[in-house]
């Protein structure tokens, strides 16, 4: 189907079905001229593009995040296990309150 054709069949649509009717009764040569003219396939397609790659995106920064939890939880569990292997259980509270320390065990334990 053409362009104009579609339009016209959109609008008629519209109209039969109660949509917009008064308004495109009165004004359905402007709606259709504008429609087609103002309709840009290569334009709405890269919107239609762009939608899915944010929709995309998005949900692969939050499966990132996921993962990331998950491996970092896993580490922390290995560390845990270094330590009370090691007989540091009493040091093992201040991982969650030290940064740096945190960052020693787990250069030290090679995880």
């Amino acid at each position: 189907m053409q362009l104009n054709e579609a339009v016209e069949s959109a609008v008629n649509e519209c109209i039969n079905k109660g949509i917009l009717k008064d308004f495109l009764l009165e004004n359905k040569a402007e709606a259709m001229t504008m429609s087609i003219f103002e309709y840009n396939e290569a334009e709405e397609k890269e919107k239609m593009r762009r939608a899915e790659y944010l929709g995309g995106y998005e949900d692969g920064v939050e499966q990132g995040i996921q993962q990331g939890i998950q491996q970092g939880g896993q580490k922390l569990f290995t560390l845990i296990d270094k330590m009370a292997e090691d007989g540091l259980t009493e040091q093992i509270p201040r991982l969650s309150k030290d940064a740096a320390f945190l960052e020693e065990m787990l250069k030290k334990y090679q995880i």
